[in-house]
């Protein structure tokens, strides 16, 4: 039977309206899914899951508040490792250096599974897992290969793992050696709930510019926050069909990332190593930042000579335990008596070379390696770099590091660096040869807060010390903050006298002892009367140390166990404040020390209300002993604080020069004098208060010692002072007084003609120091300031030259000079041109004036009488208690001899003895000055 046609008809009518919808369908979700393949993306920031058209803005959702607020650690951060079946069994020793088994966590991702031998232990790598299925993403790139597919999705595979208690995820080769201690130091600095993004570009220019200077470099290592890594697992499998001819893992990332809109945050101690050769001018100027990673061992040299890169890689893990914040660092310092400059790059090598090198060329990678295509040429790097040597002459001297280890109570490192022999060229420079120094030792205490994010970045410091270790040279390496580790005195009491408080810190934040709290066999007060007090109505008062005193009503001493030999800094502080016990105002009486007599008749109702004497005083003995002796019987003495410190050895020089009308004559033996301290002078600055000095001293304005000679300048310098090794230390003047100065600056291109003046009254019949600190922070260039120097009004310095002494600008010098009080009661320093002087800039220059008074013949700071003399009456003024015994044993004695004559009966015609006084008063102490 036919069909009916209708029916037909009716049958095909009701099935075309269902196949039209589905091929309509079919055809919109074909051209949707070729357009979202296809079609670049406008918008700046695209969301993971948004259908919405991509142009209109989209919103990222914003990651969940952590609840742990507690410092970043290693066990926040999960390790992706990325690596080939076919090299693991020779680069799992990279991952093994620095994974630590049951504190760090990650996974080495595989293109396929790996046959471990017996001898492996799981335990010193990450967990080994099998990389995704990638074979649905599509690669077109002809240079690279399909591995680098699974390589990306390493972040997103890991994100989706669930992982509790993670805050950042680090991607790196199996040839990646991470330093784990810096990575945690980076990484804090960062907020983890935000998206980060952070890592290291490559070493050769070229590279990147073919990639992008906003990738971070995957076998350097790069670190994603846990915020970013959950964007990037919601649409890095779409990101990655979107780039099917990009070459590496790591350039996918950052495509994927800068969908986000997250740029990358550099961090320059991510290593990508695209070079080839040797790493040592690398590593040798590391920048100021902690070393986080090295990529690409097994295409440079072992970074250490005549071993193999395994183990020279493992001799850095002892000074990364060491001091890891410190590892690699450089630091840059002089030897100015053998024209030599040094370079620290701590825990790995030491450079000595021939000449003065400017840090800035110092700072900069010598090109002991080639770019990433074998070119030696000085634009192939994304940085700058120099030659190994720019002269035969200054070819390195490269030593070691042999061994390192740690004085773990005072913190502070002993590093051992050997030479590495090579040859080098003939020198005809007349210059100390370093082919006589065979090691290096470096002395550095460690910082694990060097790289606090509140702290601006600097690189570390250096001098060199003096030794008496042939062949050797010591290097002392320190923060700029600190200029070099801080003076810390082997001798050092600090006492609060008549104190009952075990402690009491002063301005300058020092803890001073109270007297009776010290152990005897380190201070101890020998006395048959004293007395402590405390003062009332003392608001005004700057310290604490001053509220209270000790009062002597007879002859006292307070010894002290002296440890090291040597000068010491002796500091007596007085405060005539009320007492309802005593009125200090009445006090008169000497003070003696170590045979010096420091003060005579010292009398309380003439002094400031607050007073400091300072003494640089030379013990030979195990002990010193400083006395007070009240001047009369009704007298009394005291003291509010001592202070008994080892003083540096720079501090007195054993070499000064005599200056007179005669001329300048060379001093020897001149350290073992005794010294008192009369005026320090900061010239053209401030106040210099102990807090900013590092012996705690105490620096006035030279404005009242200026004398009005001539028109003068006061110039400040913000940069930093260059302290030289053999020169000038912070310990004989700081920064705040080598930082400024008072100059003498020619007007008009006329010469000036008159000299700056300062002048310091002094006693007649003494003879003092006169210390000079000079720093040239006021010229332009080396060579252009010359000037004369003058001590009253003798000719001291001529031609004064500071370039040639120094160097370098802003680095200090000073000057010793002796001279004789004279007879007028004024010593004058002044500074003017010199016959080499120019008419256009700076003619003089002066930062800084001390005077000291020297102890005369019998050791006295204070009148021709001698301490002993003094101690001798004292002596005898105790036997007034031995004369009226003697003189009652005298009468007992006569009557006993007048009564037995009388009984005997016996007439004696001789007159009788006279009654001695009782009330034989004290020996006058004042009498004979």
């Amino acid at each position: 039977m036919k069909p009916n046609s209708k029916d037909s008809l009716d049958h095909r009518s009701s099935l075309s309206v269902p196949k039209l919808a589905f091929s309509l369908i079919l055809f919109f979700s074909l051209f949707f899914t070729l357009k979202s393949l296809y079609t670049p993306h406008s918008s700046s920031c695209t969301s993971s899951s948004s259908s919405l058209p991509s142009s209109l803005p989209t919103r990222i959702s914003s990651p969940l508040p952590d609840p742990d607020d507690s410092e970043t650690d290693l066990r926040h951060i999960v390790f992706g490792i990325g690596a080939a079946a076919r090299h693991w069994a020779r680069r799992r020793h990279y991952v093994s250096l620095w994974w630590r088994p049951n504190s760090t966590r990650g996974f080495v991702f595989l293109d396929r599974p790996v046959k471990l031998s017996t001898s492996d232990d799981p335990t010193h790598y990450p967990e080994l897992i099998t990389s995704k299925n990638t074979t649905r993403f599509g690669y077109s790139n002809t240079k690279g290969t399909r591995d680098a597919l699974r390589m990306t999705r390493i972040v997103s595979e890991m994100a989706r793992m669930g992982l509790k208690d993670v805050r950042w995820f680090v991607m790196g080769d199996d040839d990646t050696v991470f330093f784990l201690d810096n990575l945690v130091r980076v990484l804090r600095k960062y907020d983890h709930t935000q998206m980060y993004y952070i890592g290291s570009n490559s070493e050769t220019h070229l590279q990147n510019i073919q990639f992008s200077h906003g990738m971070a470099y995957g076998g350097g290592g790069f670190a994603i926050s846990y915020a970013l890594a959950k964007e990037i697992e919601k649409m890095q499998d779409r990101c990655i069909q979107r780039y099917p001819g990009l070459y590496g893992s790591d350039d996918r990332v950052q495509a994927c990332v800068a969908e986000l809109g997250v740029p990358l945050t550099k961090e320059p101690g991510f290593h990508q190593f695209d070079v080839y050769g040797n790493l040592f001018g690398l590593l040798a100027a590391h920048p100021v930042a902690p070393l986080v990673s090295m990529h690409h061992q097994d295409l440079v040299e072992p970074i250490f000579p005549n071993v193999g890169r395994i183990q020279a890689l493992t001799q850095l893990r002892v000074p990364a335990k060491l001091d890891s914040a410190g590892l690699m660092q450089q630091s840059i310092c002089y030897d100015p008596a053998r024209n030599w400059t040094l370079s620290v790059s701590w825990g790995y090598a030491v450079q000595i070379i021939r000449g003065a090198i400017t840090a800035r060329e110092m700072e900069q990678p010598a090109r002991t390696f080639v770019d990433w295509y074998k070119r030696d040429d000085p634009i192939g790097f994304s940085f700058n770099t120099r030659p190994f040597s720019k002269h035969p002459c200054q070819k390195p001297y490269i030593y070691y590091l042999s061994k390192a280890e740690l004085n773990p109570s005072t913190n502070v490192s002993r590093s051992e660096y050997v030479v590495h022999k090579m040859p080098h060229p003939w020198c005809w420079w007349k210059v100390n040869n370093p082919e006589r120094i065979h090691r290096v030792e470096v002395y550095k205490k460690s910082n694990p807060h060097k790289w606090d994010p509140r702290q601006a970045p600097r690189r570390d410091c250096c001098r060199v010390l003096p030794t008496d270790k042939e062949g050797t040279v010591v290097v002392d390496v320190g923060e700029f903050t600190e200029a070099f580790p801080s003076f810390t005195p082997t001798d050092n009491y600090l006492i609060n006298c008549g104190s009952n408080s075990p402690s009491t810190t002063d301005i300058a934040n020092r803890k001073f002892i109270g007297d009776e709290w010290f152990s005897s066999d380190s201070v101890s007060l020998s006395a048959t009367r004293t007395t402590s007090i405390r003062g009332s109505n003392l608001s005004g008062v700057s310290s604490p140390v001053y509220f209270s005193a000790r009062i002597f009503t007879k002859p006292s001493t307070y010894a002290f166990r002296i440890k090291e030999k040597g000068a010491h800094l002796v500091r007596l502080h007085f405060h005539r404040f009320n007492s309802s016990k005593f009125g200090l105002s009445n006090a008169q009486f000497h003070v003696l020390a170590d045979g010096y007599l420091l003060l005579k008749n010292f009398d309380a109702l003439t002094m400031k209300n607050v007073e400091i004497r300072e003494y640089i005083l030379w013990v030979d003995s195990d002990k010193l002993e400083i006395s007070f002796v009240p001047s009369k019987k009704w007298k009394f003495g005291f003291i509010s604080a001592i202070e008994v410190i080892s003083a540096p050895k720079d501090l007195i020089l054993e070499i000064a020069q005599k200056v007179d009308s005669s001329g300048v004559v060379k001093i020897n033996g001149f350290s073992k004098n005794g010294f008192e301290t009369l005026y320090r002078v900061n010239v053209g600055g401030p106040k210099v208060t102990p807090f900013n000095d590092s012996l705690w001293r105490t620096w006035v304005p030279d404005r009242r010692f200026l004398e009005p000679s001539g028109k003068s300048k006061e110039v400040h310098f913000s940069g930093r002072i260059k302290y030289q090794s053999g020169g000038a230390s912070r310990e004989v003047a700081p920064d705040n007084v080598y930082d400024s100065a008072r100059v003498i600056v020619a007007s008009d291109s006329n010469m000036p003609k008159y000299n700056l003046t300062w002048a310091f009254p002094v006693v007649d019949g003494f003879t003092y120091l006169v210390r000079t600190h000079f720093c040239d922070i006021a010229s332009a260039v080396l060579g252009s300031l010359y000037f004369n120097v003058y001590v009253n009004g003798n000719l001291a310095y001529e031609n004064l030259d500071l370039s040639t002494i120094t160097n370098s600008l802003a680095s200090p010098f000073y000057a010793d000079f002796v001279v004789d009080g004279g007879d007028n009661g004024v010593l004058m320093v002044s500074i003017g041109p010199s016959n080499w002087s120019s008419a256009s800039g700076v003619d003089a220059i002066l930062n800084g004036v001390e005077v000291f008074k020297l102890s005369n013949s019998v050791h006295s700071f204070d009148g021709l009488i001698s301490g002993e003399s003094i101690l001798r009456k004292c002596r005898g003024g105790n036997g007034g208690l031995l004369v009226p015994l003697a003189a009652a044993m005298g009468l007992l004695l006569t009557a006993s001899l007048i009564l037995r004559k009388r009984f005997m009966g016996i007439h004696d015609s001789s007159v009788p003895w006279s009654r001695l006084p009782t009330d034989v008063s004290e020996v006058d102490l004042k009498s004979g000055y």
